[in-house]
């Protein structure tokens, strides 16, 4: 199996901005993608790297190791200790919009060739 890939976008995007697509996560063969598309400057990813099977769910079903994923748009971590971050200080008056948004795109079907709909995906993130 493919190892994950996480890659880092570019910070400076303005809460008014465009939509970026910040993480894209596929099923193997792709038969399953999620797209996140924000204008927040950061991207954490939280991961079930710590987990062994000892807790479960309310139904009783272990939680397992990478049994799960989770993508949080927000600010750059250290922000306020760095000037060349985007400032993450929230002051009171105007509200600090940002926008996200989850994409789940139809799964492309599989002819065995690239075609100019599938070759941005098989490339990455682009």
């Amino acid at each position: 199996m493919p190892r994950p890939t996480i890659r880092r976008r570019p910070f400076g995007t303005a809460p008014s901005g465009p939509l970026l697509r910040a993480a894209r996560l596929a099923a193997p063969g792709e038969k399953r993608v999620m797209d996140v598309w924000t204008t927040a400057p950061g991207l954490q990813v939280y991961t079930a790297n710590r987990l062994d099977g000892s807790l479960t769910t309310a139904d009783g079903l272990p939680l397992r190791r990478h049994g799960a994923v989770c993508l949080e748009t927000q600010h750059v971590r250290d922000a306020p200790n760095r000037p060349d971050y985007p400032s993450a200080v929230v002051r009171p008056g105007p509200s600090h919009p940002r926008r996200t948004e989850f994409r789940f795109p139809a799964a492309p079907r599989r002819t065995g060739r690239t075609t100019p709909e599938t070759a941005g995906r098989t490339a990455g993130l682009g």
